[in-house]
């Protein structure tokens, strides 16, 4: 029996990699499948009856163009009310939830809303920020042409603010240099003459 085996190891081999590669794609597939199932359940039992438009892991990400810029996002959930027709985005946040919505978490908010929109035959209401370790604390902030506003002047600003960085000009930027987690994550850094070492 030794020398049977011993003359087919390559056989033997190749068989236990086969059934192994089996086993691992059963098991990631089984999780993955839970892990979606799990997040439908959590979207319908945290946001009623509404149908999930977008979300989930399976969801590729969401692109349009804004401007001279296109915007490229991926929103945690999308729900449409199932009475009202209208939609609204969920994206969830660790960490504590502030007393009022950051207006970055505002602006992109407002590019989900905008992104939504030219994606899917959707109009959206409002978005919602959920805080997972505060209580699912959740701030919401509605879909109005004065945030999409901001947010296209916004845009705008950071668009020319890149033109003038590869033209080796330091743009006339407003900055927070009070913060060195925020500023070591900058786009900007490389070219910032006020960079914090």
């Amino acid at each position: 029996m030794m020398e049977f085996i011993a003359g087919h190891k390559l056989v033997f081999a190749a068989l236990i990699a086969v059934i192994s590669a089996i086993i691992v794609f059963d098991f990631l597939y089984n999780l993955r499948k839970h892990r979606v199932s799990r997040s439908r359940e959590l979207f319908k039992k945290s946001y009623g009856d509404g149908d999930l438009v977008y979300g989930g892991e399976s969801s590729g990400m969401l692109s349009c163009r804004l401007g001279e810029v296109y915007l490229i996002g991926k929103p945690d959930i999308v729900l449409q009310n199932s009475q009202t027709k209208k939609a609204f985005v969920v994206d969830l946040k660790s960490g504590k939830a502030p007393e009022k919505m950051k207006p970055s978490h505002e602006l992109q908010l407002a590019a989900y809303f905008i992104m939504v929109e030219k994606n899917f035959p959707v109009q959206v209401e409002k978005g919602i920020i959920r805080y997972l370790d505060d209580g699912n604390k959740e701030l919401s902030v509605a879909n109005t042409p004065d945030l999409r506003n901001i947010l296209e002047l916004r845009v705008r600003d950071i668009a020319a603010a890149k033109k003038l960085i590869n033209e080796g000009v330091t743009p006339p930027l407003s900055r927070n240099h009070n913060d060195p987690k925020k500023c070591r994550n900058c786009e900007f850094r490389t070219g910032c003459p006020d960079a914090i070492k």
